[in-house]
């Protein structure tokens, strides 16, 4: 098992809620969809934009995770939007396209454009790498290649951006055109998203060495690893959090990994 397999099996266990307990009390995933919905609609009418309803299939995906029967799903177009930044012009802002947000350029500077606030989540719309998220660390003007990657606050932005990054191999074998391959939107708006229940708080663990769970072939391997922490506990928002501390917390064994 490669690093990058390993990382892609935490999260597929996550989003399957196999990493730690079910439990009713934490309530259903329509709860929380619910209050999705209302961000959604308060969003769309405050920003004057469409839904994606064009481009969401009326038919069921098939999944290649369950989910418990406590939590929900939905069509990742019904909660997230792609969108242009606003007009500005008469003032100077670096441009933000690829390049740069990767290191590898300094900035141009430009007196117009379609501005995007920092702290901002883009995504890649063009390109062998479309799909690709980054995250602006300063106001610019949106590159022609990206587009602003909207998700419901209410959300674990984390945790929707590893289950886009979980999805990478998909969206990037799906891409439509050819001299310009770009990220096909009904192949995007269309991912099944799981909705877990709302606001469940309980402790989450990385298992300590010699930390086993039954039938759990990533928890047993993880805590026989090089290395292995100690156990850390945190609390957050339902098993995402479970994937997201694995995924930080055991870098020293992925570059391990990677040496041997």
């Amino acid at each position: 098992m490669t690093p990058q397999e390993l990382k892609n099996s935490i999260l597929k266990r996550a989003i399957e809620g196999k990493l730690v307990e079910q439990r009713k009390e934490e309530g259903t995933g329509e709860e929380l969809l619910e209050t999705i919905f209302e961000e959604v609609n308060s969003f769309v009418k405050l920003n004057s934009i469409s839904k994606n309803n064009k481009h969401i299939k009326t038919e069921n995906n098939e999944d290649d995770f369950e989910i418990p029967e406590n939590w929900g799903k939905v069509k990742l177009g019904e909660i997230c939007f792609l969108f242009n930044g606003r007009k500005e012009t008469n003032k100077s802002y670096p441009y933000l396209e690829v390049k740069y947000l990767r290191g590898n350029i300094e900035p141009k500077i430009k007196t117009s454009g379609k501005v995007v606030s920092a702290n901002t989540n883009i995504i890649l719309m063009d390109g062998e790498n479309s799909g690709e998220v980054f995250k602006t660390s300063e106001t610019g003007y949106l590159g022609s290649t990206l587009k602003i990657l909207y998700i419901p606050e209410i959300l674990s932005e984390k945790f929707y951006l590893y289950f886009l990054l979980l999805n990478k191999n998909y969206l990037r074998d799906n891409k439509k055109g050819a001299a310009i391959p770009h990220l096909d939107k009904e192949v995007f708006f269309n991912l099944n998203f799981p909705i877990p229940p709302l606001r469940a708080l309980f402790p989450c663990l990385i298992p300590p060495a010699n930390f086993r769970i039954p039938g759990n072939p990533v928890v047993n391997f993880l805590s026989n690893a090089p290395n292995a922490p100690d156990a850390v506990f945190i609390a957050g928002p339902t098993p995402f959090i479970t994937a997201l501390i694995a995924l930080n917390a055991l870098e020293p064994i992925y570059a391990a990994l990677d040496a041997t």
